[in-house]
Order: structure tokens, then C-alpha cells, then sequence
């Protein structure tokens, strides 16, 4: 619980309830979303903190309006094109970074908790935080309509950068 800000959490492009578009999950355009939920909710100036996948977005968001973040934190992955991501996202054990496409969504589908099982089981700091209730709640969500192709699509952007606007 914030006492003092205004938490603002929002779904990244095709994740957890928000629209399942078929392409922009390059993290230049989900900037570009996060920047026009800020519009139209007033806000001008954030403290930025993100997790994961939003790192990139969030560096990319900072990046883009430098007016706007007055401060970033970004916590658990790496920001594509910048070292040693390409490092990472090669490691073997991280191959679902690679992994996705029509061929996979069909071999997962249907088969949504077996596939998250894998990341909270062997890439879980401590098992006993990942609660059978959360477990559920996330299965449920990769199994709605193009969700898996949502989540497959985060990764396979992580290669395409889009060229910078014009200025």
C-alpha cells in the first residue's frame, strides 16, 4: 500500500485483461500505451518503477519522454540492446525467450498450467511465495483467446526495435 503516490499498475499490450491485438509488442509501441493511459488519467510526472517484461517498456517510456519520469527503477531483466542482454536471452536455461510462434501456441494450448508450472517451478526464489490461488488465477488467463500469442509475441519482440520517429 502506497500512503503517499498514486499507484498506477497498468497490463502491458495482450497480457492478464487488456486487448489481445495481433502485433505492436515491440516495447517502443507499449510505451507509446503507457504514455497515453498516463494522458488521459492527467498524470504529468511519474516515479517509474517496473518488473520484468515492464523494464523494457519502462526504459523505452523514460527514454521517449524524460519530462515526464523523474525517477526509474527497474528490477528482474535485462533492457534489450543493451549489454549483456543478448548474453542472456542465448542462456539455455532461459530458452522461452526463443520459444513461441503458431507451432508452439498450438502445442501449449489447452496446456497453458503445465507451461507457466515450468517458469514457477524452476525459476521461483522461494516456491512457497507462489501461492495455488495466483497459480490458478494466471493459468486462467493464458488460457483466454490469444493470450499465449500475446505472451509469445512480448518475447519474440524483444529482437524488433523499431526506428526512432522523426524528430
Amino acid at each position: 500500500m502506497a500512503l503517499d503516490h498514486q499507484v498506477i499498475i497498468p497490463d502491458l499490450r495482450g497480457l492478464d485483461l487488456s486487448s489481445k491485438p495481433p502485433g505492436g509488442f515491440d516495447k517502443k509501441t507499449q510505451a507509446g500505451d503507457v504514455a497515453g493511459v498516463l494522458a488521459v488519467l492527467g498524470v504529468d510526472q511519474i516515479d517509474l518503477v517496473a518488473h520484468d517484461i515492464g523494464n523494457m517498456v519502462a526504459f523505452h517510456l523514460a527514454e521517449q519522454h524524460p519530462d515526464r519520469v523523474t525517477r526509474l527503477v527497474l528490477i528482474d531483466a535485462p533492457i534489450p540492446g543493451i549489454d549483456p542482454c543478448e548474453e542472456i536471452l542465448k542462456n539455455p536455461l532461459l530458452c522461452h525467450f526463443r520459444f513461441g510462434g503458431p507451432d508452439m501456441e498450438r502445442l501449449v494450448a489447452g496446456r497453458e498450467r503445465i507451461y507457466l508450472d515450468r517458469f514457477w517451478n524452476e525459476f521461483s526464489a522461494d516456491l512457497g511465495k507462489f501461492y495455488e490461488a495466483a497459480r490458478v488465477h494466471y493459468a486462467q488467463h493464458y488460457a483466454l483467446p490469444g493470450a499465449m500469442h500475446s505472451g509469445f509475441a512480448q518475447f519474440a519482440a524483444f529482437d524488433h526495435v523499431p526506428p526512432a520517429p522523426d524528430p
